[in-house]
This record gives structure tokens, sequence and C-alpha cells, in this order.
């Protein structure tokens, strides 16, 4: 929303900010949706992990090299050094980013979820749909009642 409010007040006159935010509001849909927030905070997440763990596996790494030297007595290249620095910042930074996931409460969907009509079985064994099947009519039966 602080997009289209700012992108209003460049394109419209103070008079028309209103219609205009309304109109890209719309135009935006779902994408303003508060699960639409999550869903990205979620796969930005997603992404930031998976590049905090192989950074954290090359920063061990390089770090038990650089002691494994030391332990030797051989002299550590300054460039290696400043890698694993530069690593470490990096692990840092991407730990820093990483937010934690909001927490869900088990059996509560978010408002903007989409509905589930019928949970099919994902396998197309029969066995699987007759169950499936079965479970309906006795739910159909139930309701019935």
């Amino acid at each position: 929303m602080a997009a289209i409010q700012a992108l209003s007040r460049i394109v419209a006159t103070e008079a028309e900010r209103d219609a205009v935010q309304h109109r890209l509001a719309t135009l935006a849909g779902t994408s303003l949706r508060e699960g639409a927030a999550r869903k990205k905070q979620a796969k930005d997440n997603k992404h930031r992990r998976s590049a905090l763990r192989s950074a954290e596996k090359a920063h061990r790494q390089m770090a038990g090299i650089i002691r494994a030297q030391e332990a030797r007595g051989e002299l550590v290249a300054g460039n290696l050094r400043s890698l694993a620095e530069k690593l470490g910042e990096t692990v840092t930074r991407l730990r820093s980013e990483t937010t934690p996931d909001p927490v869900g409460i088990k059996g509560v969907t978010a408002r903007d979820a989409p509905k589930r009509r019928l949970d099919r079985p994902r396998s197309r064994s029969l066995k699987d749909i007759e169950a499936w099947a079965a479970s309906w009519r006795d739910k159909d039966d139930d309701d019935d009642e």
C-alpha cells in the first residue's frame, strides 16, 4: 500500500489521489493481501536459508583449513584469511536478514488462503480413490442425519 500511495502522489493531483489509489489497489489485486506478503516472506526465507547453509558449510571448511595449516606451522595466505572473513560477514548478514516465519495456529488458515473443496488423494491408485470416495459418502450420510 505504501508503494501505491507514493505512486499516486506522483501521477495524480491532490483531488484525484483517492480515486487513483483505489484503482491501483484494484489492479494490484491479490498481491496486496496479507497472505501474499507471508508467502513472499516464506519464499525469501527459503532462499536465504539455503544460501546460509551453503555459506556456513564453506565458512566451516575454510576455518578448518586455516586451523590445520596453522597447526602444522605453515603460513596462511592473506587472501585465504580475508576470504574467510568476508564469508563470515556474509553468514552474519544472511542470519540477520532471515526473519522468523509467522507462527501459525494448527487448524486455522489465513483469511485469503484458497479454499479446498475436496482433499482428494494424491495417489491415483484405485484403492486410495475408493477409500477417499467412501469417506466422503460417510460424511454426506452424517450430514443428512
